[in-house]
């Protein structure tokens, strides 16, 4: 009877479990035509290929530098076969591209940086940008680029072109501040200039008043 009884519960579990996975299927069939690729475009803002490399200066004591390698890229969290996506900001069915970068100056940097391409619900492509040492990560939408459009506590301040920075001339590019409580102890970003085909210039941190500027770079897309 207790045999029975398990063959019984085993037959009804196995049987549910059919029923879950087909639901699953009809409601998450796979992407086919509609899996959607970040086009080369919105790539040139930030997703840089091995032996790149970016050298920044701390503007408060110019002695100090720091040397930011590629360090690797993943595209694990995009989903080619279903609707689902392991990275929960962005949409189903969709390419999400993971790229981390790695300082050399540990005194003030302990990790490294990531950096993302994704698709969100609302439209277009985002940029998230979370550096290494900073609180909490950033982003910013770049396709299209809205001027005053807040992203959480970030709001795009600006964009700019043919601009000079330290001798190095951005084609394009754009300005973001935070809104965050500058009373605060925790370090934070409080501004970002960032250039396509360069990635960051410029950031400001806070509350220690930290302003690293890009001074030579070299990237490989």
């Amino acid at each position: 009877m207790k045999k029975k009884l398990i063959t019984t519960l085993a037959g009804f579990a196995f049987a549910l479990c059919c029923v879950f996975l087909s639901c699953n299927k009809n409601q998450c069939e796979p992407c086919g035509s509609n899996y959607k690729t970040i086009p080369q475009e919105m790539r040139d803002w930030a997703l840089f290929g091995e032996g790149s490399w970016w050298v920044y200066r701390l503007a408060e004591d110019t002695t100090v530098f720091d040397t930011v390698r590629f360090s690797s890229r993943s595209d694990f969290r995009s989903n080619l076969y279903t609707c689902d996506d392991y990275y929960a900001p962005s949409i189903g069915c969709s390419e999400t591209i993971t790229c981390h970068w790695r300082h050399s100056n540990s005194y003030y940097f302990n990790g490294v940086d990531q950096i993302v391409l994704f698709y969100p619900p609302g439209g277009g492509v985002f940029l998230y940008f979370s550096g290494s040492g900073y609180g909490g990560g950033n982003i910013f939408g770049i396709n299209p680029i809205k001027v005053d459009e807040f992203y959480g506590n970030f709001r795009l301040i600006d964009t700019f072109s043919n601009q000079n920075f330290n001798g190095i001339k951005i084609n394009k590019g754009f300005y973001s501040s935070t809104l965050a409580d500058t009373s605060t102890t925790v370090k934070y970003v409080r501004d970002i200039y960032w250039g396509k085909n360069i990635g960051l210039v410029k950031v400001q941190i806070y509350p220690n008043s930290q302003t690293w500027e890009l001074i030579n770079y070299e990237v490989k897309q």
